[in-house]
């Protein structure tokens, strides 16, 4: 997720962990151990797909929790002399622990995929409950993170953090009711889907992509609109027959790439018309096949990673914001497709 977030919940998780012996310290420490994973982000090769393979990798795992909180320990040890003195290291490090915890656990839950079990699985992990940006979380976050600065009431941050974990978890309940109407869709169709996948779109828990594969290989796109209060509705979108193009591979290199592709969009690819090869997860227009970026293989041999975010439209915003809020008049209820 975005790194306010990632901020914002190491802060509160060190605060209810440590803050009695760290005081509002603890607050600085876990905020910035929350950030510090996403430093893999500075590892550059010349391989064009290296910012893709590393970023949530191994900073992210599980195992890596307590070698990365003691890496943040040590900087803050020699930065803040001040709590150093005041707090010792064995302090320090308990509230990077906690703040360096929470980063790829959190990551585990939006759609981009995160190596959480590395290094024993080169899984890339998506529980795709919430949106790598949700202003409606990071809110809640940053909150309770404010009232155990500023407020006697540290209860209130307890329940701010809740708060924040009950908003995942209504997140699977949203995606269940998606689950549920994708398989109508797919009905509707005359097809059975194969491969699914359910992903919230960005900035909300009321928007989402279903896209499934259905048993003659075809892919298959809506988007869902399932409000707080009211009735679900949901846009039928586009239907995609994937054409190999494995006459575009012609070096070694460029194979070893497709497969890294194919790793990291975890088997959710396709072939446009221009010979890119995209990524089906996520989508400018949630209900087609309208990929944010492309690995794009040359004919001397090498390949390079490209974006498509310069061909969005200038109102994409405003078309963004009419789908989260239900606006979009192409939304239809489920009982307008039996």
């Amino acid at each position: 997720m975005d790194p306010i977030t990632q901020g914002a919940l190491g802060a509160i998780v060190a605060q209810i962990t440590t803050g009695k012996r760290l005081k509002k310290s603890s607050a600085l420490i876990g905020a910035l151990s929350g950030m510090a994973p996403d430093l893999d982000i500075l590892i550059r090769g010349d391989d064009p797909l290296t910012p893709l393979i590393y970023h949530r990798h191994f900073t992210h795992s599980l195992a890596f929790i307590p070698i990365g909180a003691l890496l943040c320990t040590l900087v803050f040890w020699l930065l803040f002399r001040n709590i150093s003195k005041a707090y010792g290291f064995k302090n320090i490090y308990l509230a990077s622990f906690a703040g360096y915890a929470t980063h790829g656990l959190l990551d585990a839950f939006t759609t981009y995929g995160t190596m959480l079990y590395w290094p024993f699985s080169n899984a890339r992990v998506s529980w795709d409950l919430i949106s790598i940006v949700d202003p409606f979380y990071t809110g809640m976050l940053i909150i309770g993170v404010f009232f155990y600065l500023f407020s006697k009431h540290k209860k209130i941050t307890v329940a701010f953090f809740v708060l924040s974990c009950l908003y995942i978890g209504f997140g699977a309940y949203q995606k269940n009711i998606v689950y549920n109407m994708q398989t109508k869709m797919a009905q509707n169709r005359g097809v059975t889907p194969v491969k699914r996948r359910i992903v919230p779109v960005m900035l909300s828990m009321t928007l989402w992509r279903g896209i499934f594969e259905d048993q003659l290989g075809h892919y298959h796109a809506d988007s869902y609109y399932v409000p707080l209060i009211g009735k679900p509705k949901v846009k039928m979108g586009d239907s995609l027959v994937d054409k190999p193009q494995s006459h575009l591979v012609i070096t070694a290199d460029q194979e070893r790439a497709v497969q890294t592709w194919n790793w990291f969009t975890q088997n959710w690819s396709f072939w446009d018309d221009q010979g890119r090869l995209g990524d089906l997860r996520i989508s400018r227009d949630p209900s087609k096949f309208e990929s944010l970026w492309f690995l794009t293989l040359n004919k001397n041999g090498d390949y390079k990673r490209t974006r498509n975010f310069k061909e969005r439209p200038e109102n994409w915003a405003e078309e963004l914001i009419e789908q989260v809020s239900g606006g979009d008049p192409d939304y239809k209820y489920m009982n307008k497709y039996n």
